[in-house]
């Protein structure tokens, strides 16, 4: 019995944990090294000591309970609490609390194990820290999903058979919120649209998210066309990507869609004002090119008509100059030679009125020209 109770007094001296021995009025009787530790007190100074110097004022009436339920024979296991130690620190601790009795049977007193959790306990609130964190940052997510204008679907299943997806998505599609939109769906659920691409119809296995998930690829900037079941078409452009699980097999699929209609009208609009850009182009080139018929037709009308006249005028100049002149006066001779050269530039300016019919068919030529030249030219002719 003596070596029995010498290998349970080593025992509970060098255990981790804080061993207490009490009475039955909860003064400590027993105290070993690991209750040193954890409460800081030595065994000489808390030895008659309450109990209660252990236990921190907001704890007290747990205090009062915990040997009362002992005395009246119940056992306390797991029981998780806090304890203070001598210098203010509080720690986390698992009480098991039990009656110690005497070869009678009667209770003489109480043992109290206390294991530091605080670690447990600290990891244990970091989790849950962690895990309140994710589901908030989740709650974000969900609310920025909602809120962008983009199409987001989410298949958690390989054939991609249950989807789920944001508002901007089942407004996309003509489907109610709270439905699975997706077109591989069981046959009941199936949504009223369809799909198409270059014009041919998409079977249900072949749509985006279900052929990224069958084959593990991407897919990115995949034009097609969406009909409603009330007829309204909607054009897009879509990616995919399949969602792995931590063994590498596809376990669902990712879709974004962006609503491309506005865009597409917008083209068609372009498109149209084009046509009608170059069909009044081609209009006005035709007007030009009628007008510029009509003025070279003007312009040889005009030479062939003005021509005679001036013929007449030269030549009748000429017969004077020649035959009369010494009839005629210093006065009247400059006015003659002044009739002479406004024929010859008359006839020059009809030429000039010929070229500039023929230079609209012309092939335009660049080269450089002294406009400073060509203005003191034509002030001389003034």
């Amino acid at each position: 019995a003596d070596r029995y109770r010498s290998q349970l007094a080593a025992i509970v001296e060098g255990s981790n944990d804080a061993i207490v021995g009490l009475d039955r009025d909860a003064r400590i009787v027993s105290w070993n090294a690991g209750a040193e530790r954890l409460y800081g007190y030595a065994e000489a100074e808390a030895l008659g000591q309450s109990v209660s110097m252990t236990v921190p004022p907001d704890r007290l009436q747990e205090f009062d309970m915990l040997p009362r339920r002992i005395l009246q024979g119940e056992q306390v296991r797991h029981f998780e609490t806090v304890r203070v130690a001598r210098d203010g620190r509080r720690t986390d601790v698992l009480l098991c609390v039990s009656a110690v009795k005497n070869a009678a049977g009667g209770i003489v007193g109480i043992s109290v194990i206390a294991q530091d959790i605080s670690e447990r306990c600290r990891l244990e609130r970091n989790l849950r820290e962690s895990a309140q964190l994710a589901r908030d940052r989740a709650k974000e997510l969900e609310a920025m999903l909602e809120a962008v204008p983009i199409a987001v679907f989410i298949a958690r299943d390989p054939g991609c058979r249950f989807v789920k997806g944001n508002r901007a998505a089942h407004e996309l599609l003509g489907v109610p919120a709270g439905e699975n939109p997706s077109g591989t769906a069981p046959e009941h659920e199936r949504p009223g649209y369809r799909a198409y691409r270059n014009g041919v119809e998409i079977a249900p296995e072949d749509m985006l998210m279900q052929q990224a998930a069958a084959t593990g690829r991407a897919f990115f900037g995949i034009p097609s066309t969406i009909v409603l079941a009330d007829g309204t078409e909607r054009h897009v452009l879509g990616n995919a990507a399949p969602l792995f699980d931590a063994d590498g097999k596809v376990r669902g699929a990712l879709g974004v869609f962006v609503d491309i209609s506005e865009r597409k009208r917008a083209e068609e609009e372009i498109r149209r004002l084009n046509e009608n850009l170059e069909q009044k182009v081609q209009e006005r080139t035709r007007e030009l090119e009628r007008s510029n018929e009509e003025l070279e037709s003007f312009s040889y009308s005009v030479a062939h008509d003005l021509r005679t006249p001036l013929r007449g005028i030269n030549g009748f100049s000429a017969i004077l100059a020649g035959e009369y002149a010494d009839k005629l006066d210093a006065a009247a001779q400059g006015y003659l030679r002044r009739i002479q050269v406004a024929t010859v530039r008359m006839g020059e300016v009809m030429d000039d009125l010929l070229a500039l019919a023929h230079a609209g068919r012309a092939e335009l030529q660049r080269r450089e020209v002294d406009v400073s030249a060509l203005a003191q030219a034509v002030a001389a002719n003034l």
